[in-house]
């Protein structure tokens, strides 16, 4: 299937934290992913944009879970470089890939959706809110 971002990250967002998958896609090389999670008081948001720009992040997906995702939004939208998206919870479901398993991410349920909603979101098939 085809990459239409090179540079893409998925966050899963909660009260207390944020659950980040950066995914770096290069022709011909195998995809570079790395997750980490940040704390959602301000000082671990502007920590999580810093690494987002160090990553060449340039766009970032996220579900609009309850009222969470508008700090992080906002910050990210007035920030140059990077095109935050909303996602519906439906749609990522639909795109044609295989979901990964819990095998293939350690930890918990949650790093699992991260990585699929960056994995999602390099390929056709989904758009922002």
């Amino acid at each position: 299937m085809e990459v239409l971002v090179e540079r893409c990250a998925g966050i899963d967002l909660s009260k207390a934290d944020a659950k980040v998958c950066v995914r770096i896609n290069s022709p011909g090389k195998r995809v570079r992913r790395e997750v980490r999670t940040f704390s959602t008081m301000s000082d671990g948001l502007l920590e999580l944009r810093d690494w987002l720009l160090e990553n060449g992040v340039t766009r970032v997906g996220m579900e609009a879970t309850a009222s969470y995702w508008k700090p992080l939004y906002y910050l990210l939208e007035a920030t140059e470089g990077i095109e935050p998206w909303l996602l519906n919870a439906q749609h990522i479901k639909t795109v044609p890939a295989a979901r990964p398993t819990s095998r293939t991410v350690s930890g918990s349920a949650d790093w699992s959706s991260t990585v699929w909603s960056a994995r999602a979101l390099s390929r056709p098939g989904i758009f922002g809110s």
